[in-house]
């Protein structure tokens, strides 16, 4: 298990594909220790290269904005 943060898009999709296959460990084994670190590190990522609110929207103004948007599907 490696613990160094994901910096590319490579390592990304490659910590994604193991967190999947490692989904249901058992918290507190070697796998379940390795999936909380791979969900943290993923996380991270995430929020660095795919923001969800760089606009500084509330909460409210958010699901305003999704439910207006779903209306018209």
């Amino acid at each position: 298990m490696t613990t160094n943060p994901i910096k590319t898009k490579t390592k990304y999709q490659q910590a994604s594909l193991r967190l999947e296959k490692i989904f249901d460990a058992v918290p507190g084994t070697p796998e379940g220790d390795e999936l909380e670190m791979l969900a943290w590190r993923i996380e991270e990522y995430e929020k660095k290269h795919y923001p969800l609110n760089e606009k500084g929207l509330s909460k409210k103004e958010i699901v305003k904005f999704l439910v207006f948007k779903n209306a018209f599907k």
